[in-house]
């Protein structure tokens, strides 16, 4: 596996942390298992969580953004998947029990090493799961471009869940290079929930003081806002991806609120988290 030295990103890592957290109350397969693999305990109080009523917020818009992705996914169509800072997303575990299907898992060194021990734990080495150490928006790109185990003759489907709204404009821009240049090689789409705007950012703040502290605890141990880092709105957010070279396509992820299954699970009333979900997207992207 490829190893690097740690960098300025490294610092995004607990964030995936949380996010298994939340995840892990819902009915996507395998979240529990990876829930269980984290220290708990230390995850909330690192991300200041005390409240109920923020863990089903969270709960809710992770596992409605992991869907959405995955409905976006289903209308690709697509055979070949590379998934970036991919975390401790349960995707690959699940995609990859299709035989036909070929997923790429690819993260920072240190997350990507501990992701390929625990799906190895937990459902094995499938011949078809293959993990990639990167820093997904370096120059010159890392991505897998011409591996062996993507097939050159058909496209691919790019993801990124979790990423962008950590990424500076120009990291965003460099990303998008990166991103570029795998499709033009290979055709295809990237999809990704993480075109997010300032307001969309800030409504969870609103939602509670909690949610607050939350941020706050967020920019202590990252070192980025996910309000400065995002765009001011979706007029600008259609602009800069037109100047990076590719064609957007959006859906809310208020068309998944039917599929939540947390609610059930932790109480709580889908209205009450609608407006969040509402100007929240999954974009699927394509070049010009």
């Amino acid at each position: 596996m490829m190893t690097a030295p740690p960098n300025q990103f490294d610092a995004i890592s607990p964030t995936a942390m949380l996010v298994a957290y939340a995840r892990q109350f819902s009915d996507i397969p395998f979240t529990t298992e990876l829930a269980q693999s984290i220290d708990i305990p230390t995850v909330l109080e690192q991300f200041a969580i005390d409240h109920q009523e923020d863990i089903v917020l969270l709960a809710a818009l992770f596992e409605a953004r992991y869907k959405a992705v995955d409905w976006a996914i289903a209308q690709s169509e697509s055979k070949q998947i590379v998934e970036l800072a991919s975390g401790l997303l349960p995707r690959g575990m699940v995609i990859s029990q299709n035989p036909d299907m070929t997923f790429v898992e690819s993260d920072l060194p240190a997350m990507i090493h501990l992701k390929q021990l625990l799906v190895a734990q937990i459902i094995g080495e499938p011949f078809n799961l293959h993990f990639h150490a990167i820093n997904a928006a370096s120059q010159p790109s890392q991505l897998p471009l011409g591996t062996d185990y993507l097939r050159e003759s058909e496209p691919i489907t790019l993801l990124c869940e979790g990423l962008l709204q950590y990424l500076t404009m120009s990291e965003k821009r460099q990303l998008f290079a990166n991103i570029r240049e795998m499709l033009k090689h290979y055709g295809g789409a990237w999809i990704t929930p993480d075109l997010a705007t300032k307001q969309s950012q800030l409504q969870i703040e609103e939602h509670s003081t909690p949610s607050q502290r939350l941020h706050q605890s967020i920019i202590n141990t990252t070192g980025r806002s996910l309000v400065d880092n995002s765009f001011n709105d979706r007029a600008e957010i259609k602009q800069f991806v037109s100047e990076q070279g590719f064609e957007l396509e959006e859906c809310s992820l208020f068309n998944v609120v039917d599929r939540l299954t947390c609610l059930e699970i932790l109480g709580g009333d889908s209205e009450n988290f609608d407006s969040v979900l509402e100007i929240r997207y999954v974009s699927m992207l394509t070049l010009k």
